[in-house]
């Protein structure tokens, strides 16, 4: 037999109008009987009281909108419901004994028929909340429950419990945390109980999940937390920190999978707001490859810093469009469709807007796909950020901020070569025009969350079942927060000196196999099959950020300033940049080869499926 909490919206109507209806007599014979004693008889009268109660009560409990209302859980709002629409039940109700001549009834009867309506409302939705489970008033939900823990109890696991309670997907049934003080206390009729304690219980508790609910704690709190409960094996979220979550209501929407950067264990500094205002504010500010991943969160860092412009410029009209949506209609951002391999395009966007400060970051950076289309890898990577460098000298642009990549040491695949290439190009340049524009090269490893990063693949890969697919056994990779990474390339451009290649701190390698068993083991699946599919052409089981240990540290400890400086004189890139113009078109393969070698004599293109 079905069950009546999982029949149709009208289906709950019809039970509720009973429901109520059973309330108004009941309330009605009730409070007769408590006031009468013995002398309450069924007669007439009672019938007609017990057929008027109910037809006043329906029409002021639509006017009310009871009926409309999807009343979650008992709280003021819903009190202030119920009380205001028996108050009105029981004035009608009353002139309705006055014109029925039924004035010989107690006057008390009105006031007990009234405590009993308000009370058996209150009574009434908060058992049909509890034997529905939550789901009662919401013929929408048909998803099971999950039963989760909360772990931190203080505001925000407090507001989040309150906000859950709301909703249909998740049942609350315990707190977890490290206050002695509360642990075996309850919180809204929560039990709170220690981390030692929840493991012991929580397959009593049937426990899918662990929400976490501590935005203020230190970073090395919230590691150690995560590190403790990836070892249950059980599926953990989080809500946004307190930065990210700045006026928000905490609410259940704000659940989300674990922070990325909490995978990692990284000391981020907080950015120094002088250097971020620096090249930014007040001034006209040009971001290219606008739409990409590293180029879209400079915009959306850049707009929070209050640019007199913001020039986002792409060749992807559905990428502009996509990160003009995110920021919204503002008068002083700006869309231009363009290519970096056209200088009068770069040209007429730096003179029309009288852009001051550059961050070159469109390239091409997919080691696998530049493997296949070498020539377009070049011609984008190194002749377009020739053309904007060179626009750049020419339109009076003040800063120009090359974004590198650590592929470019030493670099074993072409797209590290070509990346290689632009810093050359830009040093070069730097060196023949230091009194004109001032130029820096930023050079970091991976960032988490930027298109083709390894860890939202991981994500896709555990959604679906597995199996997650690791290159090699003994890969390691450095990793940053995207919009950690943004931070510092607006710092670095601040503190340049002109040609300075700025290098992130990107802590300790991570091996990429430990990565993709934290990550199952923190979704709560443990059973998912890692495969290994081999390195693929041109890529490194190690990467590096520099050669050597020749470099300072500047005003922020995650800002490293290198002593590369290259040898290779203007004159001599642009001879060869000449050469790659006519080598390109014609598929010159052998030409374009020859002229990277020369510039990049350290490239030793490695090719895996061969080794």
């Amino acid at each position: 037999m079905r069950s009546i909490f999982k029949t149709s919206k009208t289906y709950k109507l019809l039970i509720m109008v009973f429901i109520d209806i059973s309330i108004l007599i009941f309330s009605v014979n009730a409070s007769l009987l408590l006031r009468l004693g013995e002398g309450y008889s069924i007669d007439s009268n009672v019938i007609t009281l017990s057929f008027l109660s109910p037809m006043i009560g329906l029409l002021v409990f639509l006017f009310f909108g009871l009926y409309r209302e999807i009343v979650r859980f008992i709280g003021i709002n819903s009190i202030w419901l119920f009380f205001r629409s028996s108050t009105l039940h029981t004035l009608f109700f009353s002139m309705a004994l006055l014109l029925y001549g039924l004035e010989e009834f107690p006057r008390s009867v009105v006031l007990i028929n009234w405590l009993l309506v308000f009370f058996s409302l209150l009574i009434s939705r908060t058992l049909i909340k509890v034997l529905s489970g939550f789901d009662f008033f919401d013929a929408r939900n048909s998803s099971p429950v999950e039963n989760i823990a909360l772990y931190g109890a203080g505001t925000a696991g407090a507001a989040l419990a309150s906000s859950l309670m709301h909703g249909n997907h998740f049942k609350n049934l315990l707190f977890i945390d490290d206050d002695k003080n509360i642990q075996g206390r309850y919180i809204q009729g929560i039990r709170v109980v220690s981390f030692d304690k929840f493991k012991k219980i929580k397959e009593k508790y049937k426990i899918q999940e662990v929400l976490l609910s501590m935005p203020s704690i230190t970073r090395k709190r919230r590691n150690a937390i995560i590190e403790n409960l990836s070892d249950l094996n059980i599926s953990v979220k989080t809500i946004p920190s307190l930065r990210q979550l700045s006026e928000s209501k905490i609410s259940s929407e704000m659940i989300q999978n674990l922070s990325l950067d909490d995978l990692l264990d990284r000391n981020v500094l907080d950015p120094d707001i002088k250097l971020l205002e620096q090249n930014v504010y007040n001034k006209s500010v040009m971001v290219t490859g606008a739409g990409g991943s590293i180029g879209s969160e400079l915009c959306r860092q850049i707009v929070k810093l209050k640019p007199k412009k913001l020039i986002m410029f792409d060749h992807s009209e559905y990428a502009l469009y996509q990160i003009s949506q995110e920021i919204g209609e503002k008068d002083f951002v700006v869309n231009v469709i363009g290519t970096i391999l056209s200088p009068d395009q770069i040209s007429n966007a730096i003179r029309r807007y009288e852009v001051q400060t550059i961050y070159h970051a469109a390239a091409y950076k997919h080691v696998p796909m530049i493997e296949k289309n070498i020539l377009s890898g070049v011609e984008n990577n190194v002749i377009g950020t020739f053309n904007c460098a060179q626009s750049a000298i020419n339109n009076g642009v003040n800063s120009f901020i090359l974004i590198s990549t650590d592929k470019a040491v030493r670099p074993t695949n072409y797209m590290g070569a070509t990346k290689r290439f632009a810093e050359i190009i830009i040093q070069s340049i730097a060196s023949e025009f230091e009194n004109r524009t001032l130029f820096t090269i930023v050079r970091f490893g991976n960032v988490i969350g930027s298109s083709g990063s390894v860890i939202p693949l991981f994500y896709k890969q555990i959604d679906r079942g597995g199996p997650v697919t690791v290159t090699h056994k003994d890969i390691t990779r450095y990793f940053m927060t995207i919009s950690e990474a943004a931070e510092l390339v607006i710092q670095s451009g601040a503190i340049s000196r002109g040609g300075d290649i700025f290098v992130l701190n990107m802590g300790e390698p991570v091996k990429i196999l430990n990565l993709a068993k934290k990550m199952i083991k923190l979704s709560g699946y443990g059973n998912i099959e890692i495969q290994y599919t081999g390195l693929r052409p041109g890529e490194k089981l190690y990467e590096e950020l520099m050669i050597g240990k020749n470099f300072e540290v500047t005003q922020n400890a995650n800002i490293l300033r290198i002593g590369d400086k290259t040898k290779t004189n203007f004159n001599t890139v642009q001879r060869l940049i000449m050469k790659l113009k006519k080598a390109i078109p014609t598929e010159d393969f052998k030409t374009v080869t020859s002229v990277i070698e020369t510039i990049v004599p350290e490239f030793k293109h490695q090719d895996n499926k061969l080794s």
